[in-house]
């Protein structure tokens, strides 16, 4: 708001040079805070309270509106499109109103394009331009459905995002997928900030980028060909990472255990490497290969006991492992998976004994309506006779 005034930068030009003694940086501190006391008063004798203004004036506006309901006026119509004006312009220096100069240098073309082929400025009447939720209400996601550009689901995008994995996992090697994980080479030096690099996992000075962290390095590549021995994977060096996972996913499956084990083992993998990194880089803590080893089955063992996954309900499936599999999962301290067994219960009438009746009886409430019957039959399940009677108003516990 100030620098939209015509007489800002002057008065902070007259204010700004006035002498000071010490040394630089003392200097700059005692000059910003005499520079803004100075604007406290400046603000307050040119601008005075903006919110008390913009409510005077739209409760203006609100009454000429009115006035001219009655009748027609031309010094009212005259003062409301003068009221109308200095309401606009006080919403612009209090930043109520989009500043149209600067978006033109604010929004990337790419938007600027999917913007005026979404939106076209015309005569008719405002309508919604996207569709409602299945529900028939408006939502944030169907909002961001409809903006999104959406990635086509692929076999590896699934993986991604299998249900055995943990929301962090799941998001962290979305990141990857992106390549928007913060490390030196791709991210920081990418957007031409550049700093010295080193891998904080390599004993050789290595720069750290995104294939060499989680796949190239000394360390990584002795856990990577840990697990590829483990789990039957052929092993490639020098591959880069979408290339490693590719190979673990040629082998993966959703029908057993070890099936869905090689498939989201590459993300755990790359999850455990970046917290070690990050432990190692803030926090100065030590992690050898055993350790980290042992983290990544201990992580594989929690996604797979947490969550009840299809292929462990069914038996078939289950038994279907191979002597590979069944001495990988061994290895890697998996359980064997337990089938669940449906057991089937026979509901069915028992016979009284002989001489004697069965009065089977049943009540039940829907809205509030409540009724009951019976049926009694001799020992030989013969009908007998049958009641029923309407409760009236009444709930489940009394029917």
């Amino acid at each position: 708001m100030w620098t939209m005034h015509d007489k800002f930068a002057e008065f902070v030009q007259e204010n700004w040079p006035q002498g000071v003694y010490g040394n630089c940086l003392s200097s700059l501190v005692y000059k910003l805070k005499r520079l803004k006391g100075a604007l406290k008063f400046w603000n307050k004798e040119v601008f005075g309270d903006v919110k008390c203004n913009i409510t005077k004036l739209q409760d203006r506006i609100t009454e000429i509106d009115h006035l001219l309901l009655d009748e027609e006026n031309t010094d009212l119509e005259t003062e409301l499109e003068i009221v109308k004006g200095d309401h606009a312009s006080m919403l612009t220096q209090r930043g109520g109103v989009w500043h149209w100069k600067k978006l033109i240098y604010d929004i990337p073309q790419l938007y600027k394009v999917r913007l005026q082929n979404k939106f076209k400025i015309g005569t008719d009447d405002d309508k919604a331009i996207w569709e409602p939720a299945k529900s028939g209400d408006f939502t944030i996601k169907a909002a961001w459905d409809f903006w999104r550009i959406a990635d086509t689901e692929t076999n590896r995008l699934q993986w991604i995002w299998h249900k055995v994995l943990s929301p962090k996992i799941q998001v962290f090697n979305w990141k990857i997928w992106k390549c928007i994980i913060p490390v030196d080479v791709d991210d920081v030096v990418g957007k031409l900030i550049y700093l010295p690099s080193k891998c904080s996992c390599c004993l050789n000075s290595q720069v750290e980028s995104i294939d060499h962290l989680l796949v190239n390095g000394d360390m990584k590549n002795a856990i990577w060909g840990h697990f590829s021995r483990v789990c039957g994977v052929r092993l490639i060096y020098n591959q880069t990472y979408w290339a490693r996972q590719g190979t673990s996913l040629q082998m993966a499956n959703k029908c057993t255990q070890m099936g869905v084990v090689k498939g989201v083992l590459p993300a755990i993998i790359c999850w455990k490497i970046w917290t070690v990194r990050c432990k190692f880089r803030y926090e100065e803590v030590v992690f050898n290969q055993e350790d980290i080893i042992m983290s990544i089955i201990n992580c594989l063992q929690d996604c797979l006991r947490n969550k009840r996954l299809n292929c462990l309900r069914n038996k078939k499936l289950a038994a279907d492992l191979n002597f590979s599999d069944s001495l990988s999962a061994l290895t890697l301290k998996l359980k064997a998976p337990k089938p669940v067994v449906k057991r089937m219960i026979v509901v069915r009438w028992l016979k009284p004994p002989v001489g004697y009746f069965k009065l089977n009886t049943d009540g039940s409430s829907v809205g509030n309506s409540g009724g009951e019957g019976g049926i009694v039959r001799n020992h030989g399940g013969v009908f007998i006779f049958a009641f029923s009677a309407d409760l009236g108003m009444a709930t489940n516990t009394a029917a």
